[in-house]
């Protein structure tokens, strides 16, 4: 192309070569396809990874101490705070005590 004839008519006179712009934009998608597939691949196996490491990672005896402090509280009846009259029970029958009150509640209302 001659910057003498665009200059002078106002306008191109050649159409732009089709192929090459085939060309390159089917070589971007290709491109992208292939680094959104390597992507995936490299998430998936850097997950699995992590996965495969915390679950052969042994648990510390501090964590494996606090669960079963929190189980054997879970499960009994004590005092939380004497001067504020703060008590635990077993959560089976905190989640009994509650649907009873549920009921009471939906009883009262329906009677109305």
């Amino acid at each position: 192309m001659n910057m003498k004839t665009v200059q002078q008519d106002g306008y191109e006179k050649q159409d732009v070569n089709v192929i090459k712009v085939m060309l390159i934009g089917f070589g971007g998608i290709i491109f992208l396809a292939v680094m959104i597939i390597f992507l995936i691949d490299y998430f998936i196996g850097s997950r699995e990874d992590i996965m495969k490491q915390s679950a052969l990672e042994p648990i510390s005896s501090e964590l494996i101490e606090l669960r079963q402090r929190e189980q054997a509280k879970l499960g009994s009846y004590g005092v939380e705070n004497q001067i504020t009259n703060r008590y635990y029970i077993p959560i089976e029958r905190a989640i009994q005590l509650v649907a009873e009150d549920y009921r009471t509640i939906q009883a009262g209302s329906e009677e109305k």
